[in-house]
């Protein structure tokens, strides 16, 4: 059931129309607009030490809150060959890997959507945070380029994240050809 609101709302950047169409479930499910992102502890940790094995991680502050579209840099693979990759966390509290693609050195990503996500987890887990990048953002980009018969009318969209600072030393990202369209 959608009710509609008869009220003017102003705030310090933008004006509500009037005629804002509400629904009763969103007082129910305690929205709040300034946090709709769930957050987790994370442990940071620095790079792994060689002489201890690969395993062993030192501890680098306080743990940090991340949330749904977190970019980060992260160490994941066996203890014989961890790896430093990028990637975004997810709402579900797991990290998606960061690809480029072809012809593109502009500092755009994709997300892979085929990988295997990796559980975010303190202590013994598959993906340990390195680092957490701040100059990042995101957007929307049209799949196929709105032409052709897998989205003709551009209505289908992949997540881009723009990173705007350089990376650590050593983090491998795929590379794709642009040739992405839909199942």
């Amino acid at each position: 059931m959608i009710f509609w609101l008869s009220a003017v709302v102003l705030t310090s950047s933008t004006l509500l129309l009037p005629t804002t169409a509400f629904s009763p479930s969103l007082f129910l499910t305690g929205l709040a607009p300034l946090d709709r992102r769930k957050q987790r502890h994370c442990v940071l940790n620095s790079a792994p030490d060689t002489q201890q094995g690969a395993a062993a991680y030192y501890e680098v502050g306080a743990p940090p809150l991340l949330g749904e579209g977190d970019v980060v840099e992260y160490w994941c693979g066996d203890d014989g060959e961890r790896v430093l990759g990028l990637g975004v966390v997810t709402a579900s509290g797991v990290i998606l890997p960061l690809c480029r693609r072809e012809g593109n050195d502009a500092g755009e990503f994709f997300v892979v959507y085929e990988a295997t996500p990796l559980p975010l987890r303190e202590g013994e887990g598959e993906a340990r945070v390195h680092r957490v990048l701040s100059e990042v953002f995101c957007s929307q980009r049209q799949i196929g380029g709105g032409s052709g018969p897998g989205n003709p009318h551009g209505e289908e969209a992949e997540d881009c994240y723009l990173i705007e600072e350089p990376l650590s030393d050593g983090v491998a990202v795929e590379t794709r050809p642009d040739d992405h369209m839909l199942p």
